[in-house]
Formats: structure tokens, sequence, C-alpha cells
């Protein structure tokens, strides 16, 4: 199984993805946490720097949150500090039991 999410991970990190006119999703995890994410999402165009904060914040409340490791990856200012973050975004997608729409936002990162 772990062989198996490592190789899902190594194709999706192949792709590519535009930041431009992200859109948010709904969560798989706390609920209560939607609309501060909604909100770190549509500040991705806007304010990078703001949004990751945002996003950290977010993790730091729920690390077991593949969407806030996404938005971490989306909005990272470096490419070591980016694929940290869709390890982790991964990890969490997979220990949490993400939904599909998680996943697959995912395998939008790019690499």
């Amino acid at each position: 199984m772990v062989r198996a999410l490592w190789i899902a991970v190594a194709v999706t990190l192949s792709t590519s993805a535009s930041f431009a006119d992200e859109q948010s999703f709904v969560i798989s995890c706390d609920r209560a946490l939607q609309r501060a994410f909604d909100s770190a999402v549509a500040m991705i165009d806007v304010d990078r720097k703001r949004a990751h904060e945002a996003f950290h914040e977010l993790a730091a409340r729920d690390q077991n949150c593949a969407a806030f490791h996404w938005g971490l990856a989306k909005t990272a200012d470096d490419a070591e500090k980016a694929q940290r973050h869709r390890r982790d975004a991964y990890l969490a997608a997979a220990v949490a039991n993400a939904n599909q729409i998680e996943w697959q936002k995912l395998e939008e990162l790019p690499p």
C-alpha cells in the first residue's frame, strides 16, 4: 500500500497547474475551518505571502488536513518548500482519507 501511494505521488508530481483563478473546494477535515480555508484560497492570486501564512495557521490547527498542505504547496516561495508541502499533503491525504476533490487538487500541483 505504501509503495503504491509513493508511485501515485511520483506520477502525480509530474503534472503541472496554474496558480491563476484558483477555486475553493469542500475540505474533508475540520469543517469549522472551511470558511478560513475559502478565504486563504481567495488570497492566492491577490497576496500569496498572506495566503501562505493563512494556510500555515490552518495547518497548525489540523495537521492531517491535506487541503491545508495543498495550500502551503501552492503558495510556497521556493521549490524545496513546495516539495516538502506536497509530500505533507499526500501523507495527510492518505492518513485522513481525503475526499476525491482533495486528491484531484493534489494531482494538479506542479512538480
